[in-house]
């Protein structure tokens, strides 16, 4: 008994001791054989004495108050030793005994506490230890065995087993008291504890919070896509965000998870060999054989935004698992939503101060290119048409001629300029008519073939709206020219009865849409902005080798 208080004072547990004093002398005087100054550790508080009571009442209130008080000071495990001289007249009965060692149990329940009993065999009979004792202690040495559940073993192993139940309770309880600690702070996330953080710092934290809290081994945060096709990954704790950034859960085809309730599968299964979908390149970066699976729809004012999953080895979850998740889901929906609501303030700040800088670059690049025309092209015709005026007095015969070609090409030049600024067309003619000039004269300088197709254009619609439709065409057109590398590009323009549809196609190089506007390309950038500016949207189809395509709706007003 001296060996596992020794055991405990060498650990830093804090030890009590309750019996006889000459029970308590013998064991003080045991552990100082064995090297431990018992006095030192009772003035520093890791040791204290108790005496027995004469009463339930009293000893068990005792021993409440002692445990409790070790606990507030710290202690990561209490060991009691109790040697009471249990024969005594003030306990006549075996149900006052068995009641009285049960009340033990439980403190050992309530508190991170060890508790040995020693009984003196001499002073009570077999009866009363066989109820007292093997009906509440889980262990019992009898005679120099062992008993528990109606097995024997030498004491030796007893003691062998005594130190690693006294070190597997102290791991447990340090496992529940800090499994406990991560539950109750992911019960008390706020939206004031939320607001601080930047979005994608929250969800890594969320996630690995909750991935300690209810020990899974994957946690992640999908979000709608702005067209409302596709679950985008936004966050991922458990796997490489890199290798699944680019996997894309088609709404339709999106089981395990659900966006219409909270879901909880059991028995998730490996995809079939040779998949090639969503689903199987998740499990193969996850690489673990995972079995069950949760997720719960994250809303903001009755409207899905995503959806919050994990998954996990073990099964089933508990209760305890779905209402955590389930507490987490509501209370960061609503930071998500402000989190993306502040990157898109912040993005269209920063695409309102591109569009600014693109648009001074494109007066400065026109401003150039008139001043160019006008004095390379038009200033040299008309100096060549004064020369001519100078050199032969009255214009008349070939002369005559000659400066009429040199009048008609600064008409043509003059056109092209005025054109390429405003074409007068649009304002005189319509969207029909500018576009089918626009793509002729696109052909006879670039050699591409445009063929054009358009439906119920034989109407004026707004001027923001034809302008718009006009420049987007006359830009991807000239994307086409200098990038696609191809001999053919397609137009289609059609009006239905709310809105107008662009789309220009071509078969060529394609390219990486997202690294392009990464890359903020003032051409895609100019094309969206101006998409945006009266109410439309404005979708790229393409990728490396496979062509591209430029979808734009923009609204009619009625």
């Amino acid at each position: 008994m001296a060996g596992f208080l020794e055991e405990g004072l060498r650990d830093q547990d804090h030890c009590l001791l309750v019996g006889t004093r000459e029970i308590v002398g013998r064991i003080v005087q045991l552990l100082g054989e064995r090297g431990l100054d018992v006095e030192a550790l009772r003035a520093a508080g890791r040791v204290t004495v108790l005496k027995g009571a004469r009463t339930a009442e009293a000893l068990l209130a005792r021993y409440a108050a002692e445990l409790g008080r070790a606990v507030a000071a710290g202690a990561p495990l209490v060991r009691l030793l109790g040697v009471p001289a249990w024969g005594d007249a003030e306990w006549p009965t075996d149900p006052a005994l068995l009641s009285v060692e049960s009340s033990v149990s439980d403190l050992a329940r309530r508190f991170p506490a060890v508790i040995m009993c020693g009984y003196d065999l001499r002073s009570l009979p077999w009866t009363t230890v066989d109820r007292a004792g093997l009906r509440t202690h889980p262990l019992l040495l009898a005679a120099g065995n062992l008993i528990s559940s109606e097995e024997t073993v030498p004491a030796s192993v007893f003691v062998a087993s005594l130190a690693s139940a006294v070190q597997s309770e102290a791991e447990r309880r340090r496992a529940e008291e800090a499994l406990a600690a991560e539950r109750a702070r992911l019960d008390s996330i706020t939206d004031a504890a939320l607001s601080y953080l930047g979005l994608d710092d929250l969800l890594r934290d969320l996630l690995a919070r909750m991935r300690r809290a209810l020990r899974v081994e994957f946690a992640s945060v999908h979000l709608i896509d702005e067209r409302g096709l596709t679950l985008v990954l936004r966050a991922v704790d458990g796997a490489p965000f890199d290798r699944l950034a680019s996997v894309r859960v088609p709404l339709e085809s999106s089981w395990p998870m659900k966006l219409d309730a909270p879901y909880v599968v059991d028995d998730l299964e490996a995809p079939p060999p040779g998949s090639d979908d969503w689903y199987a390149r998740v499990w193969s970066v996850v690489g673990l054989p995972l079995r069950a699976g949760m997720g719960v729809p994250l809303r903001v004012e009755g409207r899905t935004i995503g959806v919050l999953n994990i998954a996990a080895v073990r099964t089933p979850f508990t209760e305890e698992d779905r209402r955590i998740i389930r507490i987490v889901a509501d209370r960061v929906a609503p930071a998500i939503e402000r989190g993306r609501l502040m990157e898109t303030v912040s993005e269209s700040r920063r695409r309102l101060a591109a569009l600014s800088q693109r648009l001074v670059e494109v007066q400065e690049s026109e401003r150039r290119e008139i001043s160019r025309e006008l004095h390379d092209e038009i200033g040299q015709l008309l100096t060549g048409l004064l020369f001519r005026i100078d050199g032969h007095g009255a214009a008349t015969g070939d002369g005559k001629e000659e400066m009429r070609g040199i009048v008609n090409d600064l008409i043509e030049r003059v056109r092209d300029l005025s054109m390429n600024l405003r074409p007068s067309m649009l304002d005189d003619l319509g969207l029909l008519s500018a576009l089918t000039w626009q793509i002729d004269r696109f052909g006879a300088q670039t050699g591409i073939h445009v063929r054009f197709r358009h439906a119920d254009l034989d109407r004026r619609f707004g001027a923001d709206v034809e302008i718009t439709a006009f420049r987007i065409v006359q830009e991807a057109l000239t994307n086409v020219a200098r990038h696609a590398a191809v001999k053919q590009a397609k137009v289609e323009v059609w009006a239905g009865t709310g809105s107008l549809g662009v789309r220009i196609e071509d078969e060529g190089k394609g390219f990486d849409v997202e690294a392009a506007l990464a890359a903020h390309s003032s051409g895609l950038e100019s094309m969206r902005e101006r998409s945006r500016l009266v109410g439309g949207s404005l979708v790229i189809d393409s990728a490396p080798g496979k062509g591209t395509r430029v979808s734009v709706e923009l609204p009619l007003s009625p």
